[in-house]
């Protein structure tokens, strides 16, 4: 039996620099690694995806862990964990729903706009623009070169794979994103595919979510958890 402890990245960067992590994100990646270090939680593997917000929150826990004079497993940078490609899906795909919507089109040239400015709070949403982009993708409307959903979610699900052999009870860390996680928190669940982004929707930035695995079979143990970021501000989505 081990348990799989899976962290959202911090907040990231503005929609032209978004993998990278802002003040706030990492802000947050202190906090989760000062309230991990405090608690009798011990990690006997730590791994990470290959995004640079992914990886810089991981560094962010590992710091304040060497503060408290405890030393975290050298991590494994592993793409497998990585989040899906959303701005290949943009650089794609909102060309051809440009070329065949007009009202995307006025949509999307105008949060274009809007996010010109750095201090725009369309940094800090889900648009419309990308809502719609996604569900197309998701409905494999159109042919990419980008990975599509089904190869996505065979991805991230063959990460089962690589998940390190541990002695029983011990604990892995996992440095992700919201639908990487999402994906194994559904499979817990044994819930349908229509439940990944919904669930995905409600991960809080640098989130904790808990899963055993035993004898093959995963079981939720705590799902979106945020003790270790106690001031308001801290709490965000994207």
């Amino acid at each position: 039996m081990s348990f799989l402890y899976f962290f959202r990245h911090g907040q990231a960067g503005p929609r032209d620099d978004y993998d990278t992590l802002s003040d706030t994100g990492r802000a947050q990646a202190r906090c989760l690694g000062e309230y991990l270090a405090a608690q009798p939680v011990r990690f006997s593997a730590v791994l990470s995806g290959g995004l640079r917000r992914q990886r810089e929150t991981m560094e962010g826990v590992a710091e304040a862990y060497a503060r408290a004079g405890i030393e975290l497993p050298a991590p494994a940078i592993d793409a497998g964990w990585d989040e899906f490609d959303l701005f290949g899906i943009y650089a794609q795909v909102a060309p051809r729903m440009c070329a065949e919507d007009p009202a995307f089109r006025e949509a999307f040239e105008k949060e274009r706009q809007i996010a010109q400015s750095p201090d725009s709070r369309i940094h800090r949403q889900w648009t419309a623009c990308d809502s719609a982009l996604l569900h197309a993708w998701l409905d494999n409307r159109y042919q990419v070169e980008i990975e599509s959903w089904p190869a996505f979610l065979e991805r991230v699900r063959g990460n089962r794979q690589r998940i390190p052999v541990t002695s029983d009870g011990e604990a892995i860390a996992i440095f992700t994103s919201a639908t990487p996680m999402s994906v194994w928190v559904a499979s817990a669940l044994e819930a349908g595919q229509h439940k990944i982004m919904r669930l995905t929707g409600a991960v809080y930035n640098s989130a904790m979510t808990v899963l055993r695995l035993q004898d093959g079979h995963l079981d939720l143990v705590t799902f979106n958890a945020t003790p270790h970021l106690a001031a308001p501000e801290l709490r965000t989505l994207r």
